[in-house]
């Protein structure tokens, strides 16, 4: 039971860093984007 429940915290805290980077590398693209439009 402790073993699943550390699995599926590790998995939970893994994917929500690599959204978290995604998203902040998504915003850094765009804000690139624009500045090499304008």
């Amino acid at each position: 039971m402790g073993q699943i429940g550390n699995d599926i915290i590790s998995n939970f805290r893994r994917n929500f860093t690599k959204r978290t980077f995604e998203n902040k590398v998504h915003v850094d693209l765009t804000r690139l984007s624009r500045c090499i439009i304008f």
